[in-house]
């Protein structure tokens, strides 16, 4: 059975809906994967996914289809309708590429779109007896041709509209690519880079150090995407310095009261800082915690991670206080 090829559907139309689902793929990837992959290797699967491979007619492997068929067609003969036996060649013509362009209309058409039957990676091509003469070899075969070349000019429409489509896909990936990595990186690195807040006890006593302060910065350091990005947590700066203060200022009144701590261990010693640190804070002071740099005195720890640590010294003469925000 014959019909007409390249409609009723519309090559642009379809073209249009593979683009659009393109940037729908580029925007719903998984942020991590995307992350992950390199910017090439993204552009490729999505070019993929965008572009329609034109048919390519094989028309050195076009072969006759069997025996001939012989059909009843109705004919006008002189203002009244007549049955005539008519004689069908059938030539089939291999292709490749996405059968679906064989039905759809390019930009540029003709009146009288070629006829033919599809089935898979095939083409029928058909001529048709007109029940009183018998065509020869050569002309049956030049129709059959003709028929064929029909085809390959509809495909060439088609193709020309599909190298459009995939000059611009091409051109705009990379960009699109590149500004969507862009996005999801800055989200997450000012994500990482906010401060993590110590909430400060509401019954605790307030006091002004008298220092100048001097503001620290604390920068999410960038990381390689990883098949998980964790934000590391962060010390707030004012929360960082108003803890040391709590310590210097211990240290000072041990120093000038010494016989309170003469006789103590390091451990008392670091018991009465977290003592101190743990009436004005509320947070997650603890002692004697391993992590995997050794052992710490007393830390702040979030996640698993270290937001503060510190080492409590102790001898005969002095008392001495060293921290640092953990990473």
């Amino acid at each position: 059975m014959t019909a007409q090829l390249f409609g009723p559907g519309e090559l642009a139309r379809v073209l249009w809906e593979r683009r659009h689902a393109v940037h729908q793929r580029l925007q719903g990837w998984d942020h991590d994967d995307l992350l992950l992959q390199s910017e090439a290797d993204v552009i490729e699967v999505l070019k993929a996914e965008a572009l329609i491979e034109c048919p390519v007619l094989d028309r050195a492997a076009a072969h006759m289809d069997g025996h001939p068929t012989e059909l009843i067609r109705p004919f006008k003969d002189f203002g009244e309708t007549v049955d005539r036996q008519v004689t069908r060649y059938t030539l089939v013509v291999p292709f490749v590429g996405d059968e679906q362009v064989f039905q759809l209309s390019a930009s540029v058409r003709t009146p009288e779109p070629p006829r033919g039957h599809l089935r898979p990676g095939e083409l029928s091509v058909f001529y048709t007896t007109d029940g009183i003469t018998m065509p020869v070899a050569e002309q049956l075969k030049a129709a059959l041709n003709a028929e064929v070349a029909k085809v390959e000019q509809y495909l060439e429409f088609a193709r020309s509209d599909i190298r459009t489509h995939q000059w611009e896909i091409e051109s705009e990936l990379p960009g699109l690519v590149a500004d969507r990595r862009a996005k999801l990186l800055s989200d997450r690195q000012l994500n990482a880079s906010i401060g993590f807040p110590v909430k400060r006890r509401g019954d605790a006593d307030t006091y002004t150090i008298p220092l100048r302060r001097t503001r620290l910065t604390v920068r999410a350091t960038p990381r390689t995407p990883a098949q998980r990005f964790t934000p590391e947590p962060a010390l707030a700066d004012d929360d960082y310095e108003a803890a040391l203060a709590v310590l210097l200022n211990a240290r000072n009144a041990f120093e000038r009261t010494p016989s309170m701590t003469a006789t103590l261990h390091e451990e008392q010693i670091r018991d009465l800082l977290l003592l101190l640190l743990n009436a004005q804070f509320e947070g997650a002071a603890a002692g004697e915690v391993f992590n995997r740099h050794g052992k710490t005195d007393i830390l702040i720890r979030v996640d698993d991670r270290n937001v503060f640590t510190g080492t409590a010294a102790c001898s005969a003469s002095a008392n001495s206080w060293a921290g640092r925000r953990g990473v």
